[in-house]
């Protein structure tokens, strides 16, 4: 029957050789299976004079000829069918390009945005098989962003990002690899996730629509009634009019009608007048706004002038009276950082500028906060030379903030603690985990003079803050006034930072605690390190699987049980090989895989001791793999472990160019989450589609009734 139809034969024959239908005891034999359909689909679309399934069969037929090994025995078995194909005598490791070639051309053609993108991506394919990087790479960025409606299409995307971040491996740009792995996995998880938004979408809205129609009736039977009352009340009027005084209270009628149009004039009047004073009172809070910015800004640029005076000290020092080396290299590191300063303070006076003309918008990314600490802790030599101590606790805390505003912030209350700390006095600064999930305080604390409870009231206000201390300095306030904008700018830009705040705890003369608040990166989204001074994104692993997370599993099984001890020694391993990711230490990741993959094969042996389905580090078999097999059968056993430790397997083998091993885990991972995230929610939909049935047909009886 499909035979009659040449269009659908056609598409029957490209979907048998494409989609992975065939089942066969050797990849070999599975191998010529599809090349045979593809082949004959070729033939058939070029008699027929369909181009767009011509183009089909090409691209797959050169997806199948990528893999060296593969094309080695396709070009043996299949000796006549290459020939019809090389039309363009290409030799034997440049045929599956060209064939990728002819298909993009042919795509690009017949206007189909989605094809043209998947053959640039096979196309890509070819040249990173022949190690071709650089134009892998613009193959792919031509797939992803030459036209935008390819976002509409996650699953294209999704494949086109994993497929960058091995090119980007291979060309070692670890951090563009990681980025795109991330969006690889994101998008996995969030079209699994529409498949059930999109079920329950699709109820709400058919049981909306009958609310709409009943509501429609309701309000015709209303209206009808009404219509109903209006003229029998018609009637009873037109009888009563004959002898109604309606008549004689005419001209009072007309005179309370101009009357309230007056008023109404006059109130029109009124509403203008008050408009014109609003916008002059706003006129006046903005003229405001804008003297105290500009005074701000003088005083950040004044705040220079302290840092100058000290460095022509030191350098009078250094050339007045000759000193131990030591301390003259002590002085030249003090000069050193305090010009360093007047460069930050420079920077950030311009990047303010750039901000309020518009030419410069928050740069938000995920900072690692150990850092910028780290620059904060090379400014101790101001502190001593105070006689103040200045301690900064190590962190491990991700935040997600524009990275040169925070060290502003940062340095700007470090700065303040110092200036009203007295001599013997100390200073901490420190990162916690704030009590509103999600959100990391950052607080620096001080023993210095402290505040009355006035003058917290105004802290940040602009208002000048002196002391009766000699070994403490009068401070404008217009540092913490930057800092309380920089905080109501965040929450401007997004949702995520509605939680974002800054606050003061003080006591007079037992010192002050100032805390600011900023979004927390979790570990499952970002790994962030600082090496060399700078800040490298590693890759995400999906830590939380739909199952819910691994230590609850734990949770429930005994820790004195042989099954329980495996499981806590693969999570054991689990966790360390993510940390050895993260630490790049990627060798060792693959070596801690291997042991969580040998604690999990154990627990299947003690599960099901006959049982022949292993889990392997890597296989080139086409049998299904046991973790799937384990899915299937209803296994007991930690799957969201399996997912962690075949993503940790895939970063580790991405990072060392081991391509097999990469896309064997990666492929594991993605089947196993798509079989875990699988919608089963259909009965209870249907049973639902069922009661909103029963309740139309109930609501329309009783209207009828009505």
């Amino acid at each position: 029957d499909i035979q009659q139809d040449t269009a659908q034969w056609l598409s029957y024959m490209y979907n048998v050789g494409a989609g992975g239908l065939i089942t066969a005891p050797t990849k070999e034999a599975i191998s010529q299976q599809e090349f045979d359909f593809l082949f004959r689909c070729y033939g058939l679309a070029i008699q027929s004079n369909y181009p767009y399934w011509e183009a089909n069969s090409l691209q797959a037929i050169s997806e199948h000829l990528i893999d060296k090994q593969q094309r080695r025995q396709l070009l043996r078995d299949n000796a006549t069918a290459i020939t019809i194909l090389n039309t363009d005598d290409m030799p034997d490791s440049l045929l599956a390009g060209n064939l990728a070639q002819r298909a993009l051309v042919m795509f690009s053609s017949y206007g189909n945005v989605y094809q043209t993108a998947g053959a640039y991506r096979t196309l890509a394919s070819c040249y990173w098989a022949l190690k071709d990087y650089k134009s892998a790479l613009f193959c792919l960025q031509n797939a992803l962003y030459r036209n935008p409606d390819i976002n509409k299409a996650p699953d294209l995307v999704s494949s086109i990002c994993e497929q960058l971040s091995l090119v980007y491996s291979a060309m070692n740009m670890k951090s563009q690899s990681d980025v795109n792995r991330n969006v690889y996995l994101d998008i996995q998880r969030q079209t699994r996730q529409d498949k059930q938004q999109e079920a329950r979408a699709e109820q709400l809205e058919n049981s909306s629509k009958q609310l709409n129609m009943m509501l429609v009736y309701v309000g015709v039977a209303i209206v009808l009634v009404i219509l109903l009352l209006y003229f029998f009340n018609s009637l009873r009027a037109r009888q009563a009019a004959k002898y109604s005084p309606e008549k004689m209270l005419e001209p009072l009628r007309q005179w309370e009608k101009v009357n309230a149009q007056h008023v109404e004039e006059q109130n029109d009047r009124y509403e203008e007048l008050h408009e014109e004073q609003e916008i002059g009172k706003r006129h006046v809070v903005e003229n405001k706004k804008k003297n105290i910015e500009q005074r701000a800004k003088v005083s950040l640029v004044n705040s220079v002038v302290p840092f100058i005076d000290r460095m022509r000290h030191e350098i009078h020092r250094l050339n007045a009276v000759q000193e131990p080396e030591k301390i003259r290299q002590e002085r030249l590191d003090y000069v050193k950082e305090l010009t360093d300063k007047i460069k930050e303070y420079n920077a950030i006076l311009t990047q303010w500028i750039q901000m309020r003309q518009g030419e410069l918008s928050l740069h938000v990314e995920s900072v690692a906060l150990q850092p910028l600490f780290d620059i904060v802790g090379k400014s101790r030599m101001g502190f001593e030379h105070k006689g103040v101590r200045l301690v900064v606790e190590p962190t491990s805390e991700v935040v997600k903030a524009d990275r040169t505003l925070t060290l502003f912030m940062i340095n700007t209350l470090i700065d303040n603690a110092r200036k009203f700390t007295e001599r013997n006095g100390k200073v901490t600064l420190s990162a916690r985990v704030a009590e509103e999930e999600g959100y990391v305080d950052i607080v620096i604390a001080d023993t210095g003079v402290g505040m009355t409870e006035e003058e917290r009231a105004h802290l940040f206000e602009r208002k000048v803050i002196n002391s009766s201390s000699a070994d403490v300095q009068t401070s404008h306030g217009f540092g913490l006034l930057n800092c309380k904008g920089i905080i109501d700018k965040y929450k401007k830009v997004s949702r995520i930072f509605s939680g974002c705040s800054i606050s003061v705890e003080s006591e007079k003369g037992k010192g002050s605690v100032f805390c600011f608040r900023l979004p927390r990166v979790v570990r499952m989204l970002a790994v962030v390190l600082a090496l060399c001074g700078g800040m490298q994104v590693h890759a995400a692993t999906a830590r939380d699987s739909v199952h819910g997370n691994r230590s609850k599993i734990l949770d429930r099984i005994s820790a004195y049980t042989p099954e329980g001890k495996l499981l806590k020694r693969a999570n054991a391993y689990a966790d360390s090989a993510y940390f050895a990711n993260v630490n790049g230490r990627y060798a060792k990741a693959l070596q801690y895989a291997d042991s969580c993959i040998g604690k999990l094969n154990d627990l299947y042996r003690l599960k099901a001791p006959h049982g022949k389905d292993l889990m392997v580090t890597y296989s080139k078999a086409v049998d299904k793999p046991a973790e799937i097999q384990w899915l299937n059968d209803s296994l007991e056993t930690n799957f969201s472990i399996i997912l962690d430790i075949r993503n940790e397997s895939a970063i580790a083998a991405l990072a060392l160019h081991e391509w097999d091993l990469y896309r064997y885990n990666n492929e594991v991972y993605t089947k196993l989450f798509k079989a875990l995230s699988a919608d089963n929610t259909l009965d209870a939909y249907v049973v639902g589609m069922q009661q909103s049935k029963a309740n139309k047909t109930i609501s329309i009886v009783v209207l009828v009734l009505l």
